[in-house]
């Protein structure tokens, strides 16, 4: 439970969410919580009714949209229901490359207006907008998910993520007074992954007891298998809740082994904010429709339902997103779950469309495929899977050569006899893995193409 101390420091949170004019998050937090136990039914017709507004919306206030919707006859009465959504044509990463600013609705000031970037870890860096409602609206939702994986307002919360250096080292006694009495938030440096940077983020987690960390999963597995092989002091925390990267299931089992009580995800993207999390049943990850609408492409072929995501954003006005294609895979389950609550849920989110790997005769394999063969063996290092042309897959590793030579050759066996012999595998020892621009790990890499596309 929160101290005395913590409810001060909460005190302080909501005079700097005040000064910058931010706090509607803590509104938004408490009316989406309100409406988190709905029936089915209810959230569904809230949700059509929304998505109806946004279309009306976009077609009579955005450029583009009205464009696109007369280019194929559509026009917003048309929507009666969610299946006649499937009629309007995907916004793809492209599109919104090219044409971000034909999209911007006309009614919204410039004032409001706030640009942002994604990560580009698809290989389509992109520019978008939104307005500051919309903003407020998304810092509710991540407020109000960290406090139901077991963080409350005013304590203390450790990022195995990226931050600038004034976050993670602020100057001045201001700067100083601002993170401790009110931001309470302390950062791994991504930029140094050395065990005594490790050490330094454990001792911050002595100091603080935060009772949640917020993490990429690989940096948090690495920082958990670092403590399992000694090489970092232990700590444990109430729980960890992991986003930004697909998280494996071998990874979960060694940060909840080693590092953390409970593990928890959560999923979204930069152009939506947060779309999804997990809850303590670690059924699949229960949507957030009063936000995002999910919808999935079907695969001929593909097992379970699972396909390419299509989100549309039911919050942003200055910026409509109607059928916009993540780049994730994942499947729809309506089915009640055991928490009690009753929200859509998303399964099997598999990674990227672009971490499929594809055989030269057009057949797809799943990203996760390779993961968990490597997750299979006694490997203590990490590895990341490439596949630079159509016949060829390179198997990268950190150390030299002679230290894992005989593991990676049974690995490889392995990926031969799952994936087949249509490949040519390379091993190659490097002495880093190369993380992105944001600090994340990409166990796979697909640099082609489906064939035919």
């Amino acid at each position: 439970m929160p101290g005395l101390t913590d409810k001060l420091a909460a005190f302080g949170r909501y005079l700097l969410a005040l000064r910058d004019g931010e706090q509607l998050r803590y509104r938004h937090a408490r009316r989406v919580a309100a409406g988190l136990h709905r029936s089915l039914d209810e959230i569904r017709a809230a949700q059509l009714n929304r998505l109806r507004a946004v279309v009306e919306r976009a077609y009579n206030h955005s450029v583009c949209y009205h464009e696109r919707f007369d280019k194929i006859g559509f026009k917003p009465g048309d929507l009666k229901d969610f299946a006649d959504l499937a009629q309007l044509p995907e916004l793809t990463k492209i599109d919104l490359r090219d044409h971000a600013t034909e999209m911007l609705c006309d009614d919204v000031p410039e004032s409001e207006i706030i640009t942002s970037r994604s990560g580009g870890t698809t290989g389509i860096p992109t520019r978008f907008f939104r307005d500051r409602s919309c903003q407020a609206f998304r810092r509710g939702l991540e407020l109000l998910i960290f406090r139901y994986h077991g963080w409350s307002d005013g304590q203390w919360m450790g990022w195995l993520w990226g931050a600038a250096q004034e976050v993670r080292h602020p100057v001045g006694w201001r700067a100083k007074l601002t993170q401790h009495w009110g931001y309470r938030a302390f950062f791994l440096d991504i930029g140094r992954l050395t065990d005594a940077a490790y050490e330094e983020f454990a001792a911050l987690v002595r100091r603080y007891r935060p009772p949640l960390l917020s993490a990429y999963p690989s940096l948090a597995s690495d920082l958990a298998e670092r403590i399992a092989a000694g090489r970092v002091s232990p700590i444990r925390v109430r729980s960890v809740s992991l986003t930004a990267e697909p998280a494996y299931a071998f990874q979960k089992a060694t940060i909840r082994e080693v590092l953390a009580d409970e593990v928890f995800e959560r999923y979204g993207t930069r152009e939506f904010g947060l779309a999804a999390f997990e809850c303590s049943a670690h059924c699949g990850l229960h949507t957030l429709p009063d936000s995002v609408h999910h919808e999935i492409v079907p695969v001929e072929g593909r097992e379970m339902g699972a396909g390419p995501i299509l989100v549309t954003d039911l919050v942003n006005r200055a910026m409509p997103l109607i059928r916009y294609r993540t780049g994730d895979i994942g499947m729809l389950n309506d089915r009640p779950c055991s928490c009690g609550l009753n929200l859509p849920r998303l399964d099997h989110i598999g990674g990227r469309e672009a971490d499929i790997i594809w055989r030269p005769d057009g057949t797809g394999i799943s990203g996760q495929v390779p993961v968990v063969l490597v997750g299979n063996t006694s490997l203590k290092t990490r590895v990341q899977i490439v596949q630079e042309t159509l016949e060829k897959i390179v198997v990268r590793y950190e150390g030299r050569p002679e230290d894992h030579g005989e593991q990676i050759a049974r690995l490889i066996a392995s990926f031969k006899q799952e994936m087949g012999e249509c490949f040519e595998y390379r091993a190659e020892a490097v002495e880093q893995i190369t993380l992105t621009m944001a600090g994340k790990y990409r166990y796979v890499i697909s640099n082609v193409q489906r064939p035919g596309d």
